[in-house]
Parts: C-alpha cells; structure tokens; sequence
C-alpha cells in the first residue's frame, strides 16, 4: 500500500513539473476613449515586483486581424510568448490594447485609444519610455511611433 502511494506521489510531483506556468494576471482596463466617448478595453500586466513608486517602461503589444486584447496575454504562441517574456525578464508594464473590431485592422479611433493609452500610462506610472510592437511583422502608424516618443505630444524624445 505504501509503494502505490509513493507511486502516485511521484506521478503527481511529475505531473506538476510538465503543467505549462501559470497565465500573468492581466487587468483588464475598461476606459473612456476621449475621441467618441465610447467604453473601450486594454489589458495592463505589472511586473513581478512592481514598485508603484518606480518608474516603468512599458511594452506596448498589438493583437493581430481577428483576436483581441487578451491573444498576447494568454496565447501560449511563441510571439505571444516571447513579448511575456521580455517584459517578464525587463520588468516592464505590459499593455495590450483592443482595437475596437476582431474583424478589422487599426484606423483612426483605435489608434486614438492607443495615444490616449500612452499618456494615461505616463502620467500614472511615469513610464519614460514606451514600446509598440506587433511581433508578426505588420507596420505600426508614424502617429502611433510619435506618441510613444513624445515626439509633437511636448514630451521630448525616447
């Protein structure tokens, strides 16, 4: 009878090893966009550590045609994995913003809801710096690489 339980206790303590690691805890973010009004959506992830009193650069992480904020979150994909992982490893805010339809690309609203993503997270965490990145090889807007800057905005450069 012991054997079988140490087996069992084995194969669970096995078991455990091969479980994939647990999703980051996202908050899912529910603002008012400035442009229109309407209740739009990001998903903010802290560091490990956070310390509010610190400030945090910021990996910016733009769903691709067809998913939502939440595919560079819990997508266990290597791209979606590999952005975690870097802003894991760099202690960096990560954010993924919605773009207002799964079934279309960035026009002016979303990338609106973007900038404004960006100055809130300025203001509130001080991030000094802030990245955006699609990690499938499509273009990010020139308005979109200037607010993350500050370039125009009075902010100064990277």
């Amino acid at each position: 009878m012991l054997r079988h339980q140490c087996t069992i206790a084995w194969l669970l303590t096995v078991i455990a090893g091969l479980a994939p690691a647990a999703e980051p805890a996202g908050q899912d973010i529910v603002f008012k966009a400035a442009c229109d009004g309407t209740e739009q959506r990001y998903v903010l992830v802290l560091p490990k550590d956070f310390q509010p009193a610190q400030t945090h650069d910021v990996l910016v992480a733009l769903h691709g045609h067809g998913s939502d904020r939440w595919q560079f979150v819990r997508d266990p994909r290597d791209e979606c994995r590999a952005a975690r992982d870097v802003a894991a490893k760099h202690g960096l805010l990560f954010v993924s913003p919605d773009y207002r339809a799964r079934t279309s690309w960035m026009g002016p609203k979303a990338e609106a809801d973007v900038v404004q993503i960006i100055g809130e997270l300025k203001r509130q965490y001080g991030s000094p710096r802030v990245r955006l990145r699609r990690l499938d090889g499509r273009h990010r807007s020139a308005g979109l690489r200037c607010a993350a800057s500050g370039v125009g905005r009075g902010r100064g450069g990277p």
